[in-house]
């Protein structure tokens, strides 16, 4: 009896360590680098009445980086709670500018900004102040100061977790 425990005991620890070997070339393979990063740029425009005209909307042409846009660049988002527009952009992106253009993004409308530098954007919003200029020639604004709220976007998700104990 002895000897047919050690047995089963020989071939259960011999048929363990053959399945793990096994379960070593299945394993899935590991990302050593760490999921891009973004940093978000804001806009206020205090020119709606001229930039928004027609059915304009905003874009946002970055560049310096290892990804851009094409001219005149995408569409931007708008956070209700902020009262502003902004864009997630990718983390090695240096540099910016605001575009108007047709309200589906395809064509540049007429009006820009001046190139704006990420750098000097952190913890600012980019106010549009106008006047309008066109064809090509820069329409002014500002870099103010900034502290955004919780964007809708996130409060809108914190409010479907349910935190209660159960």
């Amino acid at each position: 009896m002895k000897k047919l425990l050690k047995l089963l005991t020989a071939g259960l620890m011999i048929g363990a360590v053959a399945f793990g070997v096994s379960q070593l070339k299945k394993q899935d393979s590991v990302r050593v680098e760490a999921s891009p990063l973004t940093k978000r740029v804001w806009m206020k425009n205090s020119i709606t009445e001229y930039w928004d005209k027609d059915g304009a909307a905003t874009a946002i042409h970055y560049w310096g980086g290892s990804q851009g846009t094409t001219y005149p660049g995408v569409l931007v988002r708008w956070d209700n709670n902020n009262q502003k527009c902004y864009y997630d952009l990718p983390n090695d992106v240096t540099h910016y500018m605001f575009t108007r253009v047709s309200g589906d993004g395809k064509e540049y409308w007429g009006a820009e900004t001046n190139d704006l530098s990420y750098d000097d954007s952190v913890g600012k919003y980019y106010d549009l102040s106008g006047p309008i200029a066109w064809d090509g020639a820069k329409t002014p604004g500002s870099l103010v100061s900034f502290a955004p709220v919780t964007t809708e976007v996130v409060a809108d998700f914190a409010a479907t977790i349910d935190t209660a104990t159960e």
